[in-house]
């Protein structure tokens, strides 16, 4: 058995499911056609699936429904800018850059307000996954949340990431080491967290 520890239950069982389909392709990062909804059904709707654009923008694919009552509408065929605020959405595309160029696994923590005011903490794993094609040009994320209090709401009719609410990012070894990477996301947090860019060892 494949884990990665510590993780919640929800991440663990995608790694596990993950890393079953990559035994079987001989190593290789699996294709997003071989994560069937069969094999991940009790994650779907904690599961959100996004592409990189040829401008290196991200595109929801495929969102679970928990993802879409968080955010207060569906986020399918959604770009990160339309689910984040503009620095946000910058620091999140830096941080997918080694999830499908070197390739890693990423795994980041936040606490976000909803719109009803209630405070959710966050649990996040992004695995990479080949296209059609053979590139890694697709990621596929599970969550785990529990509601921890309430706040004021954010201002807007719909949730938005800020950036503010994140506490914890870090690339995670799969397999081909952690690459030395100057992205915001990770360089900021390195002030005040000193995980940060620290990796988590994979036991099998």
């Amino acid at each position: 058995m494949h884990s990665l520890a510590p993780l919640p239950a929800k991440l663990q069982i995608f790694y596990e499911v993950w890393s079953k389909v990559r035994d079987g392709n001989q190593g290789e990062i699996p294709f997003r056609h071989q994560l069937q909804i069969k094999h991940l059904y009790s994650l779907a709707s904690n599961m959100l699936v996004y592409c990189r654009l040829p401008d290196r923008d991200l595109q929801v694919t495929m969102s679970g429904t928990a993802f879409d009552e968080k955010y207060g509408r569906n986020l399918t065929g959604m770009n990160i800018q339309h689910m984040a605020t503009p620095r946000a959405a910058k620091a999140f595309i830096a941080f997918n850059g080694p999830l499908l160029e070197y390739p890693t696994a990423g795994y980041t923590c936040d606490t976000l307000v909803t719109k009803s005011g209630k405070r959710l903490r966050d649990e996040y794993l992004m695995l990479p996954l080949q296209d059609k094609n053979g590139k890694r040009t697709v990621c596929a994320m599970v969550f785990e949340t529990q509601s921890v209090s309430y706040g004021l709401p954010p201002e807007g009719k719909h949730t938005h990431a800020t950036y503010d609410e994140l506490q914890v990012a870090r690339h995670i070894d799969i397999g081909y080491g952690i690459p030395g990477c100057d992205c915001p996301i990770l360089r900021e947090n390195n002030a005040v967290n000193s995980e940060v860019k620290k990796s988590n060892p994979i036991v099998s």
